[in-house]
C-alpha cells in the first residue's frame, strides 16, 4: 500500500510512504503510522509548520463498503494528529471518495459537442442535475477513450471533520 502526500503550497511536490501488506486487502493496515510519518515529513519541509487542512482522496473502496473502511482510516488519522499536533490544533479533514466502478455514462447533447465516438470531451465536469442532493458530488471525464464509451470518474465528499475527538461519521 502507498500513501502519497503533497508537502508544498501548490501541491506540486509529493512524498510517498509505503508498506507491504496482504494482497487483496482494501484497508490500509498501518495508516496511523503512515500519517505520523507523512506529517513529520511535512513539518520538516515547512519550517516546523503543520497543515491546517487535509484533503484525503480515497480510491479502491466500493460504495457498499465505505463505512467498513473509511471510519477506521479517519480515526487512525485523528490518532496520528493527537501524536503530532498540540492540544486543540488538529487540521480539518475533507474526505473525497474516488470511484471508477459505477454505471453512469454521459453523452453530449449534440453530436458536434463530443468526440468521434460520441463521448463527452475530456475535462467535462458534471456537478448538477444527476448528482446526489445530500453530498458534494461530481463526475469528471479526465481523458478521452481510444475506443468505445468513455466513463467519467465519480468524486464524492462525505465528511468534513474539524473536532479532533469527534467520531468519523459516514
Amino acid at each position: 500500500v502507498a500513501v502519497c502526500s503533497s508537502f508544498d503550497a501548490i501541491g506540486y511536490k509529493y512524498h510517498v510512504v509505503w508498506r507491504l501488506q496482504t494482497g487483496g486487502t482494501e484497508m490500509i493496515d498501518e495508516f496511523e503510522d503512515i500519517m505520523v510519518e507523512q506529517l513529520n515529513y511535512y513539518k520538516k519541509m515547512n519550517n516546523n509548520k503543520l497543515p491546517r487542512r487535509i484533503i484525503y482522496y480515497r480510491d479502491g473502496v466500493a460504495e457498499s463498503q465505505l463505512e467498513v473502511f473509511i471510519t477506521p482510516e479517519i480515526n487512525s488519522m485523528k490518532r496520528a494528529f493527537e501524536k503530532i499536533y498540540a492540544q486543540g490544533e488538529s487540521p480539518k479533514i475533507t474526505l473525497v471518495i474516488v470511484n471508477k466502478r459505477h454505471h453512469m455514462r454521459a453523452f453530449p447533447l449534440k453530436e458536434s459537442d463530443g468526440s468521434k465516438f460520441n463521448n463527452i470531451l475530456p475535462g467535462t465536469v458534471i456537478d448538477k442535475d444527476i448528482v446526489s442532493p445530500y453530498h458534494f458530488q461530481f463526475f469528471l471525464t479526465s481523458h478521452g477513450a481510444l475506443q468505445g464509451c468513455s466513463k467519467p470518474t465519480k468524486y464524492l465528499s462525505l465528511i468534513h471533520i474539524s473536532e479532533p475527538t469527534r467520531q468519523a461519521e459516514i
